[in-house]
């Protein structure tokens, strides 16, 4: 009765639901409904939606019940009940529930004889079983070899029990070596030895093929290769392929046609003998082609002249002037004489001034002695005397050195080059090795003072040196110095940069003769080789004759450059290895940097920024070439000796001592902590860092510290940072100088 009356009220209840959506929406018409089915906060209902976007809805589920998910909070064991907590996922509705108490687990094992017990996990001590040992985890103790067996340990990964076992002897490691190599007529034989032991065995090494030889044979058909094990078999054979050039006629050589094979050395020349030699081309005083001395054009002139104001020697240009007084000096003109010198087809009004300037411009510190006793002049020829008389008072050419460097103010010893460590791994030739290029010159010069040795090697003879003479000392001495510093493997650039460094480093510079008046500079040693070879203390007079003898002996063209209190060098090399030399400037005097570090006082070191330049960068720093101009030898060549420099990192990887970002100043500092290992003096490191770089010298700076800073380096660094400089037209940037403090 109570079922009928439940239905009947919702039958009820759905007719005045539909009376109801009649009166209020009139003739609007339902869609079907979207059934929304219930959870565990909301019920489920049915939505109904009118054509005018209107919806109602009619409930038509109850609640559903609650989705729980378990969680453990307390594992339950064998002697207490676990907790568990459920949680509603939809809602988030959750409880707690006790779990019952767990069975028994396995998971203590301990050792017991051959076998382990199974002790339950939870601690209540109850034995669950026993299980035999598995041994699975082997370890080794002792490598096994072919004399000693090995011995390994095995572990029950379980309970941890072990014992040990041998293992047998191990296989022999063989080294191969081969006894006798084979050849095209023989066999070879290669041994195995046991690194090990002494046990060893050979095999046979067949036969191989003929093998050409790297260098042809030739006669004047064709050419060969001859197989390099000596049997006499011809590979490779083919006829000359021959080309033909014209040369044409030097100084010493006629004209010839030279004919030459593309496929090996053989080569003929045809010499066209009724051809003219060419004239000598000079320059720097000597023939581009056989070095012959410009002195020998005019020595016959020379000879012989001076005994009276009659013998007039006439001069046509400043060159046969440089010469005039080369032959006083050279020929040994130590009495008092007279010469009159005429300049023929001036083209100047002025000249008292000119033969004034010739006279300077010819000078060198070899020739002081000479004086301008007189002049005339017409509108044609100008004449003057030049008295020349050698006395204790004044320079000779072939007197010596008779006073020690001056014992007073000399340069700071200056502290090595961190680059110069280069050279360290440079293997220095043998003590006895004689074979140097100087040897090869065309022309020779018998020597005896060092001044005529600095003579001979720049004016490109080849010295005769008289025994047990200056010339002789220095010769050997100059010699002692390249065994150590250059060999035949380095190019000319490098040659140079060793005798640079080697003169900026080991010569200090005598101030005290400079400063002191009372001593007659033309007798002291520091102006000549002996106060470089003997004392290592000069000027620039004994540094830049120093420089010429140096780079003479390795057959590199050098000569010094006079200026006014001042002398320096020019070499001639082939820096970019296109075959063609440049002349450039180079001041080793200059090339010693002092640098006042505050505290740490005046410090010195070398710097490379006077290694090559040209004339215009030496007249742009105040020094003018009184001698050698217009001599062909002009030093035009820009360059920037920093891009000439290079160091190592770790990958073997050359890069050059201009900094351009940041990867390179870390490249920087890893060479310099690499290099400073195992030493204890100080040394010093010279680079450029380029404005494209840092904009500022306090960008510099700040880069500067912090890759001192990253490099972990375990010494002390003093740094100067030059203002924002150009190199030689070149870059600009800032030129730093760092003191590492390795002691």
């Amino acid at each position: 009765m109570k079922k009928s009356i439940s239905i009947l009220a919702v039958i009820l209840a759905v007719i005045c639901c539909i009376c109801i959506f009649t009166a209020c929406n009139g003739d609007q018409k339902y869609t079907t409904g979207t059934h929304f089915a219930g959870d565990c906060r909301n019920k489920g209902y049915t939505r109904y939606l009118l054509p005018n976007g209107e919806y109602y809805d009619v409930p038509d589920e109850d609640f559903v019940e609650h989705s729980y998910t378990a969680h453990t909070e307390t594992e339950a064991t064998c002697t207490r009940q676990g907790k568990a907590k459920y949680t509603c996922s939809v809602c988030g509705d959750n409880y707690t529930q006790n779990t019952p108490k767990s069975e028994h687990k396995a998971g203590v094992y301990t050792p017991d004889g051959n076998a382990h017990k199974i002790m339950c996990k939870f601690g209540c001590g109850t034995e669950i079983g026993t299980e035999a040992h598995d041994y699975d985890a082997v370890e080794p103790l002792r490598p096994a070899t072919c004399t000693v067996k090995g011995s390994e340990k095995h572990s029950c990964s379980k309970c941890g029990d072990f014992y040990t076992s041998e293992t047998d002897f191990a296989e022999h490691e063989y080294n191969q070596n081969i006894l006798i190599s084979p050849t095209c007529s023989a066999d070879g034989i290669k041994q195995y030895t046991c690194r090990n032991c002494t046990n060893s065995y050979q095999e046979t090494i067949p036969k191989v093929n003929h093998i050409a030889s790297e260098r042809f044979v030739f006669d004047n058909v064709g050419h060969w290769s001859e197989c390099k094990f000596g049997c006499g078999a011809k590979l490779l054979q083919a006829e000359h392929n021959l080309s033909s050039k014209f040369v044409q006629a030097i100084c010493y050589e006629h004209s010839y046609t030279l004919y030459e094979c593309s496929g090996c050395d053989y080569t003929y020349r045809i010499v066209d003998e009724t051809s003219d030699f060419s004239a000598h081309e000079y320059e720097a005083y000597t023939c581009v082609y056989c070095e012959r001395d410009m002195l020998l054009d005019y020595i016959d002139d020379f000879e012989n002249k001076g005994n009276s104001q009659n013998d007039v020697i006439e001069i046509d240009d400043i060159f046969e002037l440089c010469c005039f007084f080369d032959y006083i000096t050279v020929y040994h003109v130590t009495d008092q004489k007279h010469f009159k010198l005429t300049y023929v087809n001036l083209d100047t009004s002025n000249y008292e001034k000119f033969l004034s300037d010739s006279l300077q411009s010819a000078r060198t510190s070899t020739n002081w002695g000479y004086t301008i006793g007189s002049y005339s002049d017409n509108s044609r020829i100008a004449s003057m005397f030049i008295s020349y008389k050698a006395d204790d008072n004044e320079y000779s050419f072939d007197k010596v050195a008779t006073v020690t460097p001056y014992s007073g103010e000399y340069q700071n010893e200056i502290y090595m080059q961190l680059d110069s460590y280069q050279f360290d791994n440079t293997t220095p030739r043998a003590n006895d090795f004689d074979d140097f290029a100087y040897k090869r010159r065309r022309y020779e010069m018998e020597a005896s003072t060092s001044d005529q040795l600095f003579y001979a090697f720049e004016h490109g003879y080849r010295p005769i040196v008289a025994a047990d003479s200056a010339a002789e000392n220095m010769l050997e001495s100059a010699k002692t110095v390249l065994r150590q510093i250059v060999n035949d493997e380095m190019t000319d650039l490098e040659k140079i940069r060793a005798i640079y460094m080697w003169l900026v480093e080991e010569v200090q510079y005598d101030y005290g003769v400079v400063n002191n008046t009372a001593v007659l500079w033309r007798q002291c040693s520091s102006y000549y080789l002996e106060g470089v070879f003997e004392y290592r203390i000069a000027v620039c007079d004994g540094i830049s004759k120093a420089y010429c003898v140096l780079a003479g002996i390795e057959g590199i063209k050098c000569i010094r450059v006079t200026g006014i209190d001042h002398a320096w060098n020019k070499v001639l090399i082939d820096i970019d290895g296109d075959g063609e030399k440049e002349w450039y400037c180079s001041d080793a005097t200059w090339g010693s940097r002092r640098l006042d570090l505050g505290v740490s006082g005046i410090k010195e070191m070398l710097s490379v920024s006077d290694f090559l330049f040209t004339d215009e960068e030496k007249i742009r720093r105040g020094k003018t070439a009184l001698n050698y101009t217009g001599a062909g030898c002009d030093a035009v060549t820009a360059v920037n000796p920093y891009s000439l420099i290079y160091f190592g990192d770790e990958v073997g990887i050359a890069t050059d001592y201009v900094i351009s970002d940041a990867a390179e100043l870390t490249e920087m500092f890893a060479y310099i902590k690499g290099s400073c290992e195992g030493r204890t003096e100080t040394v010093t490191v010279e680079f450029l860092v380029s404005s494209d770089y840092c904009g500022s010298k306090t960008d510099i700076i700040n880069q500067i510290a912090y890759a001192y800073a990253n490099s972990d380096l375990p010494y002390d660094i003093i740094r100067s940072i030059s203002e924002d400089v150009e190199v030689y037209g070149l870059e600009v940037g800032y030129t730093v100088y760092l003191f590492i403090l390795l002691s």
